[in-house]
């Protein structure tokens, strides 16, 4: 009977130190759990606040603006091309559009103004004949690459001594 005391204390014994073993186990799994859940918040809130200042920033190229009506845009340029005369030493001695002809009355944007191709009317154009002179080269360039932020192209460019006639073509939205 010696034999079976000492093993049912054995078996006692190794009882208890399992469910000490199993207790002290699961609560550091239970920890470890709470640990990773608190991660996981963090990740969720850190990835909610990316998705945030993601939609805040603009869509497009690095410096792209959305486009505007073409009204808006084409007065915009206008008014670019009169302050950008001014500060590079250009003469303006004639602005029209392509279209224009010999009218010299107010005309409708509208049919001044063509539907891009593939766009579905939803993007238009118009081309601007700019004739005038320059006194420095480097204040022609300067004028030229002044156009850059603006939803221009320089469709035609002639040069002579000192006069330059120019084609910008103007893009801007139907509406």
């Amino acid at each position: 009977m010696l034999s079976k005391s000492i093993t049912a204390r054995h078996c006692l014994l190794g009882l208890l130190v399992l469910l000490f073993a199993s207790g002290w186990g699961w609560r550091a799994l239970a920890d470890q759990a709470r640990a990773a859940q608190g991660r996981l918040q963090e990740a969720t809130r850190l990835e909610q606040q990316a998705a945030a200042i993601a939609d805040a920033l603009p869509k497009g190229k690095p410096g792209a603006r959305p486009l505007r009506s073409l009204d808006r845009e084409l007065a915009d340029v206008i008014l670019h091309i009169e302050r950008a005369r001014a500060a590079n030493q250009i003469e303006i001695s004639s602005l029209a559009s392509s279209k224009a002809g010999v009218a010299r009355e107010a005309q409708p944007l509208q049919g001044l103004a063509d539907p891009l191709p593939q766009t579905d009317g939803a993007v238009r154009g118009m081309t601007l004949k700019l004739k005038g002179s320059y006194r420095q080269y480097a204040g022609l360039q300067r004028f030229l690459a002044s156009f850059a932020p603006y939803p221009v192209a320089l469709r035609r460019l002639k040069v002579t001594e000192e006069a330059m006639e120019a084609d910008l073509f103007i893009i801007g939205g139907a509406g």
